[in-house]
């Protein structure tokens, strides 16, 4: 797994959530001792351990945090009437005003003539179509607006849709985990041993993976699509690009965008 500022913040941050009260469950029943020194420097030694293990944990659970994140975005794209690119782009969606709407429209014509938008007629006549349409255009859009260091602020709120999607599709396993944590924390308590991070911060862990809701995520995918939409300002500067054969798009669009 190639490793950026992608992967760290929308993938392995997401993991912790498991990983961190998974590993602080066990660390109560890991005496310093086992470090070769007592006191400061063997808790020191427990705790520089399991920051690792959790980080290492979290690098393995990316993997799963990405597929998980994908198939609850396919469940949500369904419920919310499709891509938000494509919702935005319909004439009859609401999300964007008549006006503006047409507004885009001809600013996407102006920037690439190659793409077909339909109509409002022709979108109610044949609404699959038209999205077929406006799903190439996002297509095309995203492509171009790949970019971190051009495009920043689209880049960031992809990101931030990342972490929320991924976070919230771990969720359950996230609970499950703080569980355990806090489980393990009262047991050591009840034993005299050490209990107090086990049960905090599986505690916090919990709580902060429950304060991620749908509703954030459909807000944060939406904030993306209008950065995106955006962006067709720094394209429209760039010039309308070369006229090619259409062609139609290979494949899905990537899981790793937000609209």
């Amino acid at each position: 797994m190639k490793f950026d500022r992608y992967i760290f913040h929308a993938r392995l941050l997401p993991a912790l959530t498991i990983a961190i009260p998974v590993v602080l469950a066990v660390s109560p029943w890991l005496p310093s001792e086992i470090f070769y020194s007592k006191g400061i420097a063997g808790q020191a030694a427990k705790l520089g351990l399991s920051g690792s293990i959790a980080m290492a944990m979290a690098y393995v659970l990316g993997q799963l945090s990405r597929g998980l994140g994908a198939r609850l975005e396919e469940r949500l794209w369904k419920e919310w009437g499709g891509r938000p690119s494509t919702v935005f782009l319909r004439h009859r969606d609401p999300s964007l005003g008549a006006r503006q709407k047409l507004d885009l429209h001809a600013r996407i014509r102006q920037i690439n003539p190659d793409l077909h938008l339909p109509a409002p007629e022709e979108e109610a006549e044949d609404p699959v179509e038209a999205d077929h349409c406006y799903e190439r255009v996002g297509s095309w859009l995203r492509g171009k607006t790949r970019d971190a260091k051009q495009f920043p602020l689209l880049f960031e709120d992809n990101v931030a849709y990342g972490f929320r999607r991924n976070l919230l599709a771990l969720r359950p396993y996230a609970f499950l985990a703080s569980g355990v944590g806090v489980v393990s924390g009262m047991w050591a308590f009840m034993l005299a041993a050490d209990w107090l991070a086990a049960v905090i911060g599986s505690t916090l862990i919990g709580l902060y993976a429950s304060h991620n809701s749908i509703a954030d995520v459909r807000r944060q995918s939406e904030k993306y699509t209008r950065s995106l939409f955006d962006a067709l300002d720094r394209l429209d500067h760039q010039g309308p690009a070369r006229r090619r054969p259409p062609r139609r798009p290979r494949g899905r669009p990537s899981n790793e965008d937000a609209a």
